[in-house]
């Protein structure tokens, strides 16, 4: 647990009296024309930076419990947070819970199942931070009575001023957040050199966000209200399937991967706003005006056969391949996959028996050459696209117009690299 609070740091803002004395002192102090311009606002007072803050308090909670056999381990932890801001009107809350076990029911075998889920919470009707500086401490937004004032008073010295308070007393926004991610993954040892490994996971979140600005509030007095509706999720799965080789005899090392590894995307949102509604109502059936709708969809996928060798002997001679085969949605039929590859050597001068010189610890000749694959950022390049908007549209008919002229023959940017070198160590002699 824990409190904050909002600090002006070195920064400190006039009352009601130095204030006026400020104004008061320039030389053409005799020509200001506010309203109600007179001595008696050194007696008025209201502390804008006091109205809005508070003692913030923040509170995390967490529990977790773990247990386990020779053939199952597990682990569960759930957590609460909730946080009252130090600015009035914020209120954001989270849950979110973990289990991840560890299953052995052979020796060979290994599973290791995961599930991780959280929710987010926000409720909005923040005073403004904005008032506490900007706002004279001649104007206070209530009156004698201790009745809201309304926007552009004529009790205040700023009259063309707003009171935000007044508007919230209606306008409110909230957004909620859910996620949940989830793993099965494994682990076979085939052989005491053969393993197969297996990472498979999937993610989904959702956002939603709404808000509500009251058809009597400053910020939607010309458009009678306004609701605002926002909505956003996606998914995401993982999987990569490998084999590993891991053999030593004799003189000789080798280790080796040969997989597979699969990797897509989808996410939809949908933002929607409308205007002209009684007070109070607050879902998007009751508008008299649909003042903007936008929602797009995207994917994207990705897929690898790869596969890589390194061979050592005697840890003198030194050598590695690689190959691996790349395909991405953003490409045309006719050029969706790439081939990369890589070679490499290694000489460890140092290790042969012929060598003699006691001050040098590592001297190795290397060199490598090898390909590398780059693909678009855009999504969908190989497409011929047009723009479906406002500006394509006339005299209220809809339209469309070409934004992009596709390429089904865009392939992956090819990258080529040569490297020679020799890496050296030497200790110092007596």
């Amino acid at each position: 647990m824990g409190v904050s609070t909002l600090t002006n740091g070195n920064l400190k803002m006039m009352n009601g009296s130095e204030l006026y004395d400020y104004y008061a002192s320039f030389a053409n102090a005799g020509t200001i024309s506010f309203p109600r311009w007179n001595a008696n606002l050194r007696n008025s007072n209201f502390d804008w930076w006091d109205l809005a803050v508070q003692n913030g308090f923040t509170q995390n909670h967490n529990v977790s419990i773990a247990s386990g056999t020779e053939k199952l381990q597990s682990y569960l932890s759930v957590g609460y947070y909730d946080e009252k801001g130090a600015v009035k009107g914020y209120d954001y809350t989270r849950y979110n819970a973990r289990l991840t076990q560890v299953y052995k029911p052979f020796k060979w075998l290994q599973v290791k199942p995961a599930v991780v889920g959280s929710y987010r919470h926000v409720k909005n009707r923040e005073y403004s931070t904005t008032a506490m500086y900007s706002n004279f401490p001649w104007d206070s937004p209530y009156d004698s009575a201790g009745n809201l004032v309304g926007h552009r008073s004529s009790r205040w010295v700023n009259s063309a001023g707003t009171n935000y308070l007044y508007d919230l007393q209606w306008d409110h926004s909230e957004n909620k957040n859910y996620e949940l991610m989830g793993n099965l993954d494994f682990e076979a040892k085939l052989t005491n050199w053969l393993t197969f490994s297996s990472v498979n996971s999937y993610r989904y979140n959702t956002y939603s966000a709404s808000g509500y600005s009251d058809p009597r509030s400053n910020s939607a007095l010309n458009v009678k209200g306004r609701l605002t509706d926002y909505r956003d999720e996606y998914a995401r799965r993982y999987t990569n399937q490998m084999f590993t080789v891991n053999k030593t005899w004799d003189r000789h090392v080798l280790y080796a991967v040969a997989g597979y590894e699969f990797n897509d995307y989808y996410a939809k949102t949908l933002d929607v706003y409308g205007t002209g509604f009684i007070p109070g109502f607050e879902v998007l059936d009751v508008v008299a005006k649909p003042e903007r709708t936008k929602g797009n969809i995207n994917e994207w996928a990705v897929q690898s056969y790869l596969s890589k060798a390194n061979y050592t002997y005697d840890n003198r001679y030194l050598l590695e391949a690689s190959l691996r085969r790349d395909g991405a949605s953003n490409f045309g039929d006719n050029a969706k996959y790439g081939n990369f590859f890589s070679l490499s050597a290694g000489w460890n001068i140092n290790k042969e028996r012929w060598f003699n010189a006691d001050w040098v610890n590592i001297l190795k000749l290397r060199a490598s050459y090898g390909s590398a694959g780059n693909r678009p950022n855009t999504l969908y390049p190989q497409y011929s696209l047009y723009s479906v908007s406002t500006a394509a549209s006339y005299n209220e008919d809809p339209g469309a117009l070409i934004s992009q002229i596709g390429n089904k023959d865009l392939t992956w940017e090819r990258t080529y690299t040569t490297g020679v070198g020799v890496d050296a160590a030497f200790s110092a002699t007596g």
